[in-house]
């Protein structure tokens, strides 16, 4: 098995590990077990998990594992006009400027694992920090059914970023892959300045839109993450105790963004096996704008050169 294909199983597995591990320490609460701490896990994470969604925590299931299928067979279904549009958003944000020539530099179907590892888990920390947001911004009792009588505000907040994380990562993709559509299809863009002291610039389109989305992951991830330690973690070292069966919601929190990769790991799977016939009819709708296919000699050569390494 590929290495890559190792890491989606992996995902999958343990979204789903952390699904059974909620559903167990709820039914142990139920039978009152003797020696064992009571309140393992709030009766609402099974009654309602996402309060937004509507049914128990297995409708919910249904639907954050079904919806991501649906994102990726629409944009794959329309990825020739998507890829399109976005060409023509960049294409317009050179009004002011010399345009760039268009070219399609063509690569494989492959993908580093490592790679894959940083698409998946960017979505998942683009779910985790803006939840994080919104939590702030007063909106997070969306995702909560109930805080209880007296619960501690950290952990409301906590709680509420956990659920809202699960139902933003689905979501999230409807951003991602219409990116990474536009990457895996080699459309490029690169512009020269002649007689001008100014290097050349090739650069692929979806690279404009991804920096963006970087950025601002990047800033909201380190923002959630310094309030979850300081306030939530913080909770427990000054009120609390770390024998609190509630920090097993923060802990989670820590490592969520690399289980909830499981959500939309079967679809990636799919979308990776089908990328061949998805780059073809991408490149024949672009052949409408005349848009070659380069061929770059001393790009190529540095390739082989990597690859022979």
């Amino acid at each position: 098995m590929e290495n890559k294909n190792l890491f989606m199983l992996i995902s999958l597995v343990l979204s789903f590990c952390l699904f059974f591990a909620i559903m167990i320490l709820y039914f142990i609460d139920e039978m009152n077990l003797p020696g064992l701490p009571t309140s393992l896990i709030p009766a609402e994470y099974i009654h309602f998990f996402i309060q937004i969604l509507p049914g128990t925590i297995f409708t919910d299931l249904i639907l954050l594992y079904i919806f991501p299928m649906v994102v990726f067979a629409i944009f794959i279904l329309i990825a020739p006009v998507l890829v399109q549009g976005l060409y023509k958003i960049y294409d317009i944000t050179f009004i002011f400027r010399n345009k760039p020539q268009y070219g399609i530099i063509k690569g494989g179907t492959r993908i580093k694992t490592t790679s894959l590892i940083y698409r998946s888990v960017l979505v998942s920390l683009f779910a985790f920090g803006t939840t994080t947001l919104m939590v702030q911004l007063g909106v997070g009792n969306i995702f909560r059914a109930t805080a209880g009588t007296g619960a501690p505000l950290p952990l409301i907040k906590a709680e509420n970023i956990f659920f809202g994380t699960f139902f933003f990562t689905p979501i999230s993709l409807l951003v991602f892959v219409p990116i990474w559509l536009l990457e895996d299809c080699g459309l490029v863009g690169y512009r020269s300045f002649k007689g001008q002291r100014k290097i050349p610039v090739v650069q692929g389109l979806f690279k404009w839109y991804m920096n963006v989305i970087e950025v601002y992951t990047g800033l909201s991830t380190i923002y959630g993450y310094l309030l979850l330690i300081l306030n939530t973690f913080g909770y427990f070292v000054f009120s609390s105790s770390f024998s609190d069966p509630a920090i097993l919601t923060p802990i989670i929190l820590l490592i969520l963004p690399l289980i909830i990769t499981g959500l939309f790991a079967l679809p990636l799977f799919l979308y990776e096996k089908n990328l061949n016939k998805v780059q073809n009819r991408i490149h024949s709708r672009l052949a409408k704008y005349n848009i070659p296919f380069l061929e770059l000699p001393a790009y190529d050569q540095l390739i082989k050169q990597e690859n022979t390494k």
